[in-house]
C-alpha cells in the first residue's frame, strides 16, 4: 500500500524557527493509499473538518451527519481509520503523534509508523508516536 501526507498546515514563510504547531491528523484509506492527513488545530478544531476539506479535494462523495463533529463518506472503498493530535516543534526537530477521535476512534501506531517510514514529510525530525 503507497502512504502519503496531506498537509493543510500553512508554510511557515521562511522562519527558520517558528512556534510549535499543534494539528488534528486522521487516516483516510482510498484505493491502494493510506493517506496521513493533518492540519491544525486553529484551522480545523474538529477531526470531520479535516475529513471535508479531504473528501473535497479529492471529490470524494460525503455528507455532514452532524456538523461540525462527523463527516460520512459514501465511497465503500473509502475507510476512515482513525485519527489523533500531532504536534510540530521546529525548534527541538520533534513531531509527537497521540491521543484518539472522538468521532473517528483510534488511529492503528504500526500504520502511522509506515507513512513516516515511506515518506519524505517527517525527514529531519524525530517522530513519536504513542502506541509504539
Amino acid at each position: 500500500m503507497e502512504q502519503t501526507v496531506v498537509s493543510y498546515i500553512p508554510e511557515t514563510n521562511g522562519h527558520s524557527d517558528p512556534e510549535p504547531i499543534y494539528c488534528k491528523f486522521v487516516v483516510i484509506e482510498t484505493a491502494g493509499t493510506r493517506n496521513l492527513i493533518v492540519g491544525p488545530v486553529s484551522e480545523y478544531p474538529y477531526h470531520a473538518n479535516l475529513v471535508d476539506r479531504f473528501c473535497s479535494d479529492n471529490l470524494i462523495a460525503s455528507s455532514w451527519i452532524q456538523r461540525p463533529d462527523l463527516v460520512r463518506i459514501f465511497d465503500s472503498a473509502v475507510k476512515i481509520r482513525g485519527g489523533g493530535y500531532l504536534s510540530f516543534d521546529f525548534a527541538r526537530k520533534e513531531v509527537k503523534l497521540a491521543g484518539v477521535s472522538k468521532a473517528y476512534g483510534a488511529y492503528q501506531p504500526n500504520q502511522i509508523a509506515r507513512v513516516v517510514e515511506r515518506t519524505d514529510f517527517f525527514v529531519g525530525f524525530n517522530v513519536s508516536i504513542s502506541g509504539l
